[in-house]
């Protein structure tokens, strides 16, 4: 529903629709995460390592998660030809289009896997595990679980990423902004759609392998066939989280301030708390089937998570992952209060990481054996790479976003999405 209370193209144009020197931050941030990086190398050495690739590991997926929802969300709004996204796009299309830096991110985690050492990835030389029966089963997947083909397939990942997140979204979007209206113009835009269509199945596959390679196979004897599900559905989470305050940071610094209004948070509300239910349904879904099937490969996942350690966590994402956030989003009120969103978001963002830690660091304990009893194994590590990957994932953002317009200015639909309304009902 169009009203007539939107800006135009040509307002937008001096709304001061780029990052300016906000953008100067890039490299400092990107040099701020290497240097973590090698830090916490430096200082996670000996026993301490094992501990510290497994945080690595948890804050790598978790950043990442969010890249790869903010592609999923830009392809799905091409697939649907939506226009009220539009003046929203641009900075997924920045998300999207810096995903395939994060290659550079994961370098450890294939040096690591190529290194032979079984103390994260046991996968890579069964012949170290002292169980027959277990090594029988990792044997079994050994097609899929070995080396040569895990390198295989984090090298296509990123090239994937970068063909639909870079060549195809972002480099079409921005070639668009100083184009005239005409036919070249919209035959950019009808390419892109019908590229996105395909490009949404191959990326919900590449997706879903990504999350099985560095996440399941954490615990090689395990297995769930909603995993890859159950993370996007913790992307989409903390990509609309994100997008959230990133939009509130920018305004905070005067960018935007009348083309993206409260409508388009109001949609950025009603998405997070559609996916919310949809983490909740999925969860209890996996939970569900791998209970009542009672097979001893999948019940290991659940039995280490059910100890004394982990069950506090475990209740309270139950209500803080779920619960919580659904009765406090279901409202329209808080959809449109843009302080209280941007406190849910900041909410559901420490949740998402949580979850995640949740998925990766009781494998840690399983293979070391960890006694119970100790509480949740919380260590310096954590924060480290949550800082450095995070330092890392903002700099590859405000590198690509460059000098580039924060909005698609030349998008045939950018009238349409400045003037969009939500109906009340």
């Amino acid at each position: 529903m169009a009203h007539s209370h939107g800006i135009t193209p040509e307002q937008l144009r001096k709304d001061n629709p780029y990052l300016g020197e906000l953008a100067r931050f890039g490299p400092i941030a990107l040099g701020i995460g290497i240097l973590l990086i090698a830090a916490g190398f430096v200082m996670n050495g000996g026993e301490a390592q094992q501990r510290f690739y497994f945080s690595y590991i948890h804050n790598y997926v978790f950043f990442m998660s969010i890249s790869i929802g903010a592609l999923l969300f830009t392809l799905v709004n091409h697939v649907a030809r939506a226009s009220w996204s539009v003046v929203i796009r641009r900075i997924p299309e920045f998300l999207a289009g810096s995903l395939w830096m994060m290659f550079f991110a994961g370098i450890p985690i294939l040096l690591l896997v190529n290194s032979g050492n079984v103390e994260v990835y046991q996968w890579v030389n069964i012949g170290q595990w002292i169980d027959a029966a277990e090594q029988q089963i990792v044997h079994n997947k050994e097609a899929y679980l070995n080396t040569m083909f895990f390198n295989i397939r984090f090298v296509m990942y990123f090239v994937v990423f970068f063909l639909f997140g870079r060549a195809l979204l972002l480099s079409n979007s921005l070639k668009q902004d100083n184009m005239a209206d005409g036919d070249e113009k919209d035959r950019g835009t009808l390419r892109v759609w019908q590229l996105s269509a395909p490009g949404l199945l191959i990326n919900f596959l590449v997706m879903t392998f990504f999350a099985i390679d560095l996440i399941m196979s954490l615990d090689p004897i395990w297995f769930s066939t909603m995993f890859g599900v159950y993370y996007f559905a913790g992307a989409m989470i903390g990509f609309f989280s994100t997008m959230i305050l990133i939009f509130k940071w920018l305004q905070s610094k005067g960018r935007l301030k009348e083309a993206v209004t409260v409508e388009h948070y109001h949609d950025f509300g009603k998405f997070l708390f559609a996916f919310v239910f949809f983490w909740g349904y999925i969860a209890f879904s996996q939970y569900m089937l791998i209970w009542y099937a009672s097979i001893p490969e999948e019940t290991r996942w659940f039995h280490i998570r059910q100890n004394a350690d982990w069950t506090p966590l475990a209740w309270f994402m139950l209500f803080g992952h779920f619960a919580l956030p659904f009765a406090f989003l279901i409202s329209r009120y808080i959809k449109r209060h843009n302080i209280l969103l941007a406190v849910g978001a900041v909410w559901m963002l420490v949740l998402h990481w949580l979850d995640h830690f949740y998925q990766v660091i009781p494998e840690y304990q399983r293979i070391t054996g960890s006694a119970v009893g100790g509480g949740l194994p919380f260590a310096f590590s954590d924060i480290l790479c949550l800082l450095a990957i995070g330092f890392f994932w903002f700099g590859c953002f405000l590198i690509t976003a460059g000098k580039n317009p924060i909005a698609p200015l030349g998008d045939p639909q950018i009238a349409k999405s400045l003037k969009f309304d939500n109906v009340k009902v």
